[in-house]
């Protein structure tokens, strides 16, 4: 009978997240670092006007030009400087800020997410990504991994 117990509470610890695994630790370490968790506002797109539209057109070209004098079109700083460019006027849309979110509002969703259990979080693409990202690490300089995890 005493057994039993003993196995109940050894169950009911390892469940409820007192007893994580050095992997599960480090993933959760580094998932802290995910957009998810950093978002500083809540935002929406809204559709520019026209004339607002052809301003931004204007100021792409503009944009683009000064790319064309900086270095040769086939240089990769051209290509990087045209994508910023692009990127930085666009055309259609434009961003609306809703709300704005605060750290403590982050974190708090930070907590809720690493207080699930391992295979609820294994369902989420980074989090999965970052562990065996984990395992790697740890087959590759296990003295490390000890030092800083365990």
């Amino acid at each position: 009978m005493k057994r039993i117990s003993f196995l109940i509470i050894v169950f009911m610890f390892t469940t409820a997240g007192f007893f994580k695994s050095a992997l599960e630790e480090c993933a959760d370490i580094y998932m802290k670092e995910v957009p998810q968790f950093n978002k500083t506002a809540e935002t929406e797109s809204i559709k520019l006007t026209p004339k607002e539209s052809n301003e931004q057109r204007r100021l792409l070209k503009m944009e683009l030009k000064k790319c064309d004098l900086k270095s040769a079109k086939n240089d990769i700083r051209h290509t990087i400087c045209t994508s910023e460019a692009q990127n930085n006027h666009n055309a259609y849309y434009k961003w609306k800020i809703i709300r704005n979110i605060s750290p403590e509002e982050n974190q708090k969703a930070y907590k809720k997410f690493i207080s699930k259990s391992l295979k609820k979080k294994m369902k989420d693409r980074s989090y999965s990504d970052y562990y065996a990202n984990c395992i790697k690490y740890k087959k590759w300089n296990p003295e490390l991994f000890k030092a800083k995890y365990d």
